[in-house]
């Protein structure tokens, strides 16, 4: 035993295979060119994974690319027999569990694969990172009872960003109707920038007849303890003008008619009124210019004159 320790993980794996699948050997020393295929169901899947677990661990990722290539032989069987090690400690390595998740996002039955990621989604000692990553491998198989968790890790601020948003992209895609409240309380409570934008990205795009009229609540939300980041606002001002193209004339005329909004928000609306060839934009501009104050007036001037 100590001999073999001593050979390292991959001899050690050959060595393992030869005594499971003697024509693994025969191949190997040079036997006939006729002889059998490796049959990997006689593989004990599990030793396999261990060692894979043991070389992604030690950042061994050339040789661990040849314990992944014997499992993709046997994906269900691998992908059963990491469920058994994961629920008795039998792996470390978070890169075992998406080396899993890989394995079974296709030729996998699809009831083997929501079991392996609500083990994943609900286990306590798997990152956010590692969550996130099975959740786009595995997010053509997610159904029905996976709604409600997912849209739990999309509203959880304690969650990295990035998975908070793999969970609402698949939510909103699979269930848009559903997802709709939650999407509309993000954009109505303090978030991060990066968490508005794509609240307001799948909001725009899930068809639900009140998305606009809630994406211009938000913008014109001035309550400091929920209004969004000035970034965020900007970005609804470009989505309701890709929407409603000259019904979002009011809204711009609004904001540059109160000085009081930030001046990137202006900016932002005197460009769209004077670029984007919005009908009576320019008309607008002029007719606010005349009650504007020194700044705005400049920054108006500046857009007038760069279409002249």
């Amino acid at each position: 035993m100590d001999k073999v320790r001593r050979l390292g993980p991959i001899a050690a794996l050959t060595i393992f295979l030869c005594i499971c699948v003697p024509t693994t050997c025969s191949s190997a020393q040079g036997g006939s060119s006729s002889a059998p295929a490796l049959d990997v169901a006689q593989v004990d899947t599990r030793a396999i994974i261990v060692q894979l677990d043991h070389l992604l661990a030690e950042n061994r990722h050339n040789e661990a690319k040849s314990a992944y290539g014997l499992l993709l032989k046997s994906r269900a069987s691998a992908v059963e027999a990491g469920l058994e090690l994961h629920s008795r400690g039998g792996t470390s390595s978070e890169l075992t569990t998406k080396a899993l998740c890989a394995l079974g996002a296709d030729e996998v039955p699809e009831e083997l694969s929501t079991h392996l990621l609500k083990y994943v989604l609900l286990s306590s000692s798997l990152s956010d990172w590692t969550k996130m990553s099975c959740i786009d491998m595995l997010s053509r198989r997610v159904d029905g009872p996976f709604r409600d968790l997912l849209l739990r890790f999309g509203t959880d601020p304690q969650r990295d960003p990035n998975l908070r948003i793999s969970a609402l992209r698949v939510a909103q895609s699979k269930w848009p109707s559903e997802s709709r409240q939650t999407l509309a309380s993000l954009l109505q409570s303090a978030q991060e920038p990066a968490i508005h934008h794509k609240a307001l990205q799948y909001l725009a795009g899930s068809g639900n007849a009140d998305a606009l009229p809630l994406i211009e609540q938000f913008v014109l939300n001035r309550d400091p303890a929920t209004a969004g980041s000035v970034l965020s606002k900007e970005y609804g001002i470009l989505i309701l003008r890709y929407h409603l193209g000259a019904s979002v004339l009011p809204l711009l005329a609004s904001v540059l008619r109160d000085e009081t909004w930030p001046t990137e928000i202006q900016e932002r609306a005197i460009d769209l009124l004077a670029r984007s060839g919005l009908p009576g934009g320019r008309e607008i501009l002029s007719e606010v210019r005349g009650h504007a104050g020194k700044d705005l007036q400049t920054l108006i001037d500046m857009a007038l004159g760069e279409q002249e």
